[in-house]
């Protein structure tokens, strides 16, 4: 049996008075691990079947930033050069809302196929909207990832129209990315295998998943 301070009754020891800190981090460790695997599952049916409730999705992706989660193994779950399609946007309107506790949040499904791509080994992000086989339209620049800021910038913008492909200079060739505080960013606050979570500049959060293998065969990648 256990009191209010998490000592056991049966021992009256002066010892076991640096147990109940043992038991309550253990406790908390387990009730952040499930809150976790809830707010996540609800992520992923989402990515999966675009089924779940805008209302859900947004309660899922708040608790989990306000878990204030960080792993050192982000970075490279980011940088592999994989693609991760946008999923769900909500904007900074609904945010501040629910902050304030006058609004239930939400948020909506993106219509559009757009996918972003970061390449830690060559710095390179790439951001489009993709038509399938009839048109792309992709901006290419440098990214860096700090902390759990990512910021980037865009240097020429791409359209492919079917087999004919076009690219435009937007600024001078970004060589070795360095953030200024006008560029665009991201504020991580959830990875794995199969979601990214995160919190735009502008101050609204987004939900993307890891494309399947194919999405390049089925879209002009540029």
């Amino acid at each position: 049996m256990v009191t209010f301070k998490g000592c056991f009754v049966q021992h009256r020891c002066t010892r076991c008075r640096q147990r109940p800190l043992v038991v309550r981090a253990s406790t908390q460790q387990q009730q952040v691990s499930g809150q976790v695997e809830k707010a996540v599952s609800t992520l992923k049916r989402a990515a999966a079947t675009r089924d779940v409730k805008p209302v859900q999705v947004f309660d899922a992706m708040r608790q989990l930033e306000k878990l204030k989660l960080q792993d050192e193994e982000w970075p490279g779950i980011v940088g592999r050069g994989d693609r991760w399609q946008l999923v769900f946007t909500t904007g900074v309107a609904k945010v501040r809302e629910a902050m304030k506790n006058q609004g239930k949040g939400g948020g909506n499904y993106f219509p559009l196929t757009a996918a972003q791509r970061w390449d830690a080994r060559t710095g390179e992000i790439e951001n489009g909207i993709f038509l399938g086989l009839i048109a792309a339209l992709t901006f290419k620049g440098g990214y860096a990832y700090q902390g759990k800021k990512l910021s980037f910038d865009f240097d020429r913008l791409n359209i492919k129209l079917g087999p004919l492909k076009f690219e435009f200079k937007i600024k001078d060739a970004i060589v070795d990315y360095k953030p200024s505080a006008k560029d665009p960013f991201f504020i991580i606050f959830y990875v794995d295998d199969e979601v990214i979570c995160a919190r735009g500049r502008g101050g609204g959060i987004a939900l993307w998943k890891k494309t399947e293998k194919d999405f390049d065969m089925k879209n002009l990648v540029a």
